[in-house]
Order: structure tokens, then sequence, then C-alpha cells
């Protein structure tokens, strides 16, 4: 069934126009160059720095949360902080 679709799109669809280089003689630039230059420098910038934020937000929340809270707050012993931490619901 998929070859028969791809044979169709194959024989019947033209291919677009800024794929056969027809309405700007040829593609100037690559992904990756216009990821790092123009308009979407900023929003890559944005996204690294949001994306690092959380990580680091989760390994701060994943090492101060069961030395933290669970022994020195609810004065757990090391066993039952195990228990806890490594607790599988199925």
């Amino acid at each position: 069934m998929a070859s028969l679709l791809a044979l169709y799109y194959v024989r019947k669809v033209a291919e677009s126009e800024v794929w056969q280089g027809k309405l700007s003689g040829k593609l100037k630039s690559t992904a990756a160059s216009r990821l790092v230059t123009g308009d979407s420098h900023r929003n890559l910038v944005q996204v690294l720095l949001t994306m690092t934020g959380f990580w680091l937000t989760q390994n701060v929340l994943g090492l101060f949360v069961p030395s933290g809270v669970l022994l020195k707050t609810l004065h757990l012993t090391p066993f039952q902080m195990t228990v806890a931490v490594d607790a599988n619901p199925d």
C-alpha cells in the first residue's frame, strides 16, 4: 500500500518551485546557518537558557528532596529514605 502511494506521488505530484530553485535561483543558506543567525538566534538562545534552568532546577531538587526533606525533616532512616525514593508503583 505504501509503495503504491509513493509511486502515485512520484508520478502525479509536481515539485514545488522552491525545491526546484525557480523562485530564488538557489537556496542561499542551510537550516543550520539560519538557526544561529538572524531572528532564529534569539529564539535559540532563549530556549537553551530556559531548558538549562529547568535542568539545573531538577538536579537541585533531586539532590535536596531526598537528603533535606526525607532525612532531616521527616527523620527517616537511610533505609526508609531509599525505599521512599526507589518505590515502584507497579
